[in-house]
């Protein structure tokens, strides 16, 4: 009966750790890292407790390497594809390059609407500072 019962809480933990990862992505897809609170996070993805994301990541790094991680191994399977290609193609050198690095992304953007958010994410700057003179 505990294993069940560790099971359970295990699955429910990870359900809430993905429910947080999905509302920040959207969250700082839809504005920046800078303007969305860990609280706000927290609300959108229904959780009561506004301590649940401190305590699934630590802090905002350690969600923003949840997000990268998540969407990165996606992202990674879509480049082995046209890593594949390039190696039996005879695109030059420039092309191979561009197409192993951009199609994957354009790829994964497209399969899913949190792709658009996340490739949003990490195009833009945590804090934007003006330029040294």
């Amino acid at each position: 009966m505990a294993v069940s019962a560790i099971g359970k809480r295990q699955l429910n933990s990870a359900k809430t750790r993905d429910k947080l990862i999905d509302a920040a992505v959207a969250l700082y897809g839809n504005s920046s890292m800078d303007a969305v609170s860990l609280r706000e996070i927290a609300v959108e993805a229904g959780q009561k407790n506004p301590n649940a994301l401190q305590y699934h990541f630590g802090d905002r790094n350690g969600l923003l390497q949840a997000i990268i991680d998540t969407h990165a191994n996606n992202a990674a399977l879509l480049r082995g594809v046209y890593e594949a290609q390039a190696a039996e193609a005879r695109w030059s050198p420039a092309e191979a390059s561009a197409r192993v690095l951009i199609m994957p992304l354009a790829d994964y953007a497209k399969s899913r609407p949190e792709g658009v958010y996340y490739l949003r994410l990490v195009a833009w700057p945590t804090r934007r500072t003006a330029p040294a003179v």
